[in-house]
């Protein structure tokens, strides 16, 4: 059990879950949390978490694990959301390399018009993201994410797959896989973590928010 400045986080090499009790820019909840490289960075406050990305490019705010050892992992998250505009993602980061800028993400669009399947080749420009299935590829059933919605994933070998809970349980979103490097994944382990991206004009990031997060090895 990890505690700190009203932090309750419980944390080991296999599983990870907090409420984000804390208030902190940028989040960290005693360095559980680390950048990423030409990344923006996420803060707490107030029971939720949300991205500092200004928007107007392709720096998201993403923030990963900084220890214990992942591979197949399921990432689940609440949502909180009040009023957003424009494009505004949630996204789940899997197999998250910290020190390149490397990770898979899936993203999932404020107004439920897509939810894609990327992998982050390091760098932030449009280039640097591979679609592992055409953009739109998805939709998110049922529409808009809803306040109180709760979003999971899974990375298990090379395949992504993702979920929406809108209180009667789990629907299948879609799936995606990885086949570029000799028919398996390109990234083949990496850390756990969370992601936001809004484009100029849109937002605010603090209107599409998360309320908790757990990470689990499976």
């Amino acid at each position: 059990m990890l505690r700190a400045a009203g932090v309750c986080a419980v944390v080991n090499p296999q599983s990870f879950s907090t409420t984000f009790s804390a208030t902190e820019n940028p989040l960290s909840e005693s360095g559980a949390w680390v950048h990423v490289q030409d990344r923006t960075d996420f803060l707490s406050t107030g029971g939720v978490a949300y991205g500092l990305q200004a928007g107007g490019g392709y720096d998201d705010s993403i923030m990963c694990l900084g220890s214990g050892t992942w591979t197949d992992v399921e990432i689940i998250t609440t949502i909180s959301k009040g009023s957003v505009s424009g494009i505004v993602e949630h996204e789940h980061i899997h197999r998250c390399n910290a020190a390149t800028g490397q990770y898979y993400e899936i993203n999932f669009a404020h107004d439920g018009q897509y939810a894609d399947f990327v992998r982050a080749e390091g760098g932030t420009t449009v280039g640097d993201y591979t679609y592992l299935v055409t953009s739109l590829t998805y939709s998110i059933p049922g529409g808009a994410v809803n306040n109180g919605d709760r979003i999971r994933s899974r990375m298990v070998g090379d395949t992504l797959t993702a979920w929406i809970d809108r209180g009667a349980g789990w629907v299948l979103i879609g799936s995606a896989s990885d086949t570029s490097v000799g028919g398996h994944a390109k990234y083949a382990s990496g850390r756990p973590g969370i992601g936001a991206f809004i484009t100029s004009g849109s937002g605010p990031l603090s209107a599409y928010a998360i309320t908790d997060f757990s990470a689990t090895a499976i």
